[in-house]
């Protein structure tokens, strides 16, 4: 092929021909990851002079869009074995989950205990990641098991719950997480299913991992179960600004070795007010001052002495808060 040259040699014309005599084709410098459906173009040029005239051609541009890769890394958080004091509720094991392919991904996940299989209702985002369970904060991830999408390289910080019926002897939680797009050897593909209708490829992991946590559950010598009653300004149970929260803790020892100096503390819920006076135990009201009654409130926690129990014994200890 001839390249025709006219003008000031600025006319451009198709190169491929070129390539093989005159063109350094420079291959791109390595980069991060590229993302799912991310467009890469390329054009060759080809400089030179003709009678003492620079010039220069160009080739045709070539297009090709990034397909989504599907990887997944899970790992237990902590180490050595975590102790469950049986009938402990709502005692979660932390895991992360990182989106390691290049595209936005769900994944579906799937626990056991002891070697039996977990409801999806034991299974929560941790969402201000501080390794514990809180109901009123964490985020369930559903009858289905599939967590949201997330981005490349995103991570989740999940919760595993130990039901009470799992909560035996020794064992280990484990947690499973695969793309929702599907999992295979790697470099299956799933034609059309990436992102931006992209090819999905499966990748180095399979798309899938499993990360375990070993657990002991012993006899618990005391537990501590919260409820809660919301009352609004209407007489409904509509958590709404103004409404009132009366929170009951029950203090329960179930055998006779002894607790010393035993103390309960409850901080007071962020977007709350503690209501003043409305601290008691076993219905005798107690002071928010630090005076010689049980209890007190130190201007952020309600803190009630219990002293030493030696016996099986139930302490029910109640305050109230005010949704901000």
């Amino acid at each position: 092929m001839r390249a025709v040259i006219t003008g000031k040699w600025r006319q451009r014309a198709h190169a491929s021909a070129f390539c093989a005599a005159f063109l350094l084709c420079a291959a791109s410098p390595l980069h991060a990851q590229a993302s799912a459906g991310a467009q890469i173009t390329n054009v060759a040029s080809l400089h030179f002079a003709v009678d003492g005239e620079n010039a220069s051609i160009s080739s045709n541009l070539v297009a090709t869009r990034v397909g989504e890769i599907l990887d997944v890394r899970l790992q237990a958080l902590g180490t050595g074995t975590v102790e469950v004091s049986t009938g402990e509720a709502d005692r979660g094991i932390p895991f992360l989950l990182t989106n390691s392919g290049n595209g936005n991904e769900a994944f579906v996940l799937s626990a056991t205990a002891g070697g039996a299989a977990l409801p999806a209702s034991t299974l929560f985002i941790d969402a201000d990641r501080n390794g514990e369970f809180d109901p009123a904060i964490d985020t369930a991830i559903g009858a289905g098991g599939t967590t949201p999408g997330i981005g490349p390289g995103a991570t989740l910080q999940l919760l595993v719950i130990i039901p009470a019926s799992n909560q035996a002897g020794a064992g280990v939680i484990s947690l499973h997480a695969q793309s929702a797009t599907g999992t295979g050897a790697p470099g299956t593909t799933f034609a059309g299913r990436g992102d931006n209708g992209t090819d999905a490829v499966v990748g180095s992991t399979s798309a899938a991992a499993t990360a375990e946590t070993p657990f002991t559950a012993t006899e618990a010598d005391a537990s501590v179960v919260k409820s809660q009653q919301v009352v609004a300004p209407d007489g409904t149970s509509s958590p709404v600004s103004g409404a009132t929260i009366t929170y009951r803790l029950e203090v329960i020892t179930r055998s006779a070795a002894r607790l010393t100096a035993a103390q309960l503390s409850d901080p007071i819920p962020a977007g709350t007010t503690y209501l003043p006076g409305s601290l008691s135990i076993d219905g005798a009201a107690l002071s928010d001052a630090a005076d010689a009654d049980n209890g007190r409130f130190d201007g952020s926690s309600i803190l009630v002495a219990l002293g030493d129990i030696d016996q099986p014994t139930t302490r029910v200890v109640t305050f109230q808060v005010k949704i901000q």
